[in-house]
């Protein structure tokens, strides 16, 4: 968590410089040289099997490409504390799918739990717009479905491979979406490059799209898509904390409360049990 706290703060640095289509998907691009090495010096294939290749397709749409896309364009226009806030619904996003997706089964009280964070971010975000969500609100909706699709199709393929290896893959295939995402863009080399956006868009590639999430799937195959899932719950206050010591943004009262809030509940949630499996009627 700590890894993707940073990325909103850091997010903000590059974008001046690089624009949101490098910022966000482009940064995957400084990854591809890494990940390739990798798996060769490991000897792993540098592409998916077939069998994988449809799940590492969606990790590398959703985690690869829409999150770090829509979350680049959203802070253009929303502060990184606001859009961490945000980004508190796609613990319960990332419940849903993993019911729907990977047949997990959860306990009412996870549920209730799951559903108080969300409201508590929700509350949060209509008063803090006005009751209105802006173009960026809505950006940030959009990728957060996405990145909890990624999330769901990481996690059960890393029940299978390795994690570092799943990440390695998505990074690779999604790489030519986004070589022409970025030049369809136009965006030519700015000319106000500054050391603090390069190591800016070093972190987003290596730190955010690699290193990250080496752990983060590795952690959804071992404890649980749903459960594991409400961690990023915790990532607001870390984001809040970041972009105040990063960024200067106002760190104020109702923000920090809203955080701690939501943080009780993932600790709330992470403490139920999976719900019992109804016996098999054929069975005697």
């Amino acid at each position: 968590m700590v890894g993707f706290s940073l990325t909103l703060p850091v997010t903000r640095f590059a974008v001046p410089a690089f624009g949101a289509e490098i910022a966000g998907p482009g940064r995957s691009l400084v990854a591809v040289l890494p990940a390739a090495v990798l798996l060769i010096v490991l000897r792993r294939p540098l592409l998916p099997p077939r069998d994988c290749l449809a799940a590492v397709a969606v990790v590398a749409l959703g985690s690869v490409v829409g999150f770090p896309l829509l979350t680049a364009l959203a802070l253009r226009s929303v502060p990184a504390g606001h859009a961490a806030v945000a980004i508190a619904f796609l613990p319960a996003a990332t419940a849903v799918m993993a019911v729907l997706h990977a047949r997990e089964r959860l306990a009412r009280r996870f549920w209730l739990w799951c559903a108080a964070g969300t409201l508590l971010s929700a509350g949060y975000l209509a008063l803090d717009t006005g009751g209105g969500p802006g173009i960026g609100d809505l950006q940030l909706c959009g990728a957060v479905l996405l990145c909890a699709l990624g999330y769901v199709a990481g996690g059960v393929l890393s029940r299978r491979t390795p994690a570092w290896q799943t990440t390695c893959w998505s990074v690779i295939v999604a790489s030519p979406l986004v070589l022409t995402l970025v030049l369809v863009s136009g965006r030519g080399m700015p000319a106000d490059v500054t050391p603090v956006g390069v190591l800016a868009i070093i972190y987003l590639g290596l730190g955010s799209s690699l290193i990250a999430f080496f752990c983060w799937y590795r952690a959804l195959a071992i404890g649980g898509i749903a459960k594991v899932g409400q961690i990023p719950l915790l990532q607001p206050l870390l984001t809040m904390l970041f972009a105040a010591l990063l960024l200067g943004e106002r760190l104020d009262g109702w923000t920090v409360t809203t955080g701690f809030a939501v943080a009780a509940t993932v600790l709330m949630a992470q403490r139920t049990r999976e719900a019992p499996t109804a016996p098999d009627p054929d069975l005697p």
